[in-house]
């Protein structure tokens, strides 16, 4: 059922956030981050290899930290070379297509 559904799909944002939560610490992350910020080098691949995650694990971390801490508002989406958007994720209010026409 469609709840069912919904709740598997908080489930695995919450797991997802957990892990990533364990492999970029949020003190050690932030002060990455206000550094490179204050640099001006921002970037989802700094941080990825500076703990070495994924890009998409970066990149989530980075949209909950940045928003947070650094006063950056940011959205995450990954989206199929035909456009469709398959995975989103937003802690800006940024409002996604529900529909893929």
């Amino acid at each position: 059922t469609p709840s069912n559904y919904g709740d598997f799909l908080m489930q695995r944002v919450a797991t997802n956030y957990f892990a990533a939560a364990l492999l970029l610490p949020e003190q050690a992350t932030v002060e990455f981050l206000q550094k490179a910020k204050a640099a001006k080098e921002i970037a989802v691949e700094d941080i990825r290899d500076a703990f070495a995650v994924s890009y998409e694990t970066a990149a989530h971390r980075f949209t909950n930290l940045a928003t947070e801490h650094l006063d950056i508002r940011t959205h995450f989406q990954k989206t199929h070379k035909s456009g469709i958007i398959y995975k989103a994720y937003e802690n800006d209010g940024v409002t996604f297509p529900q529909d893929h026409t």
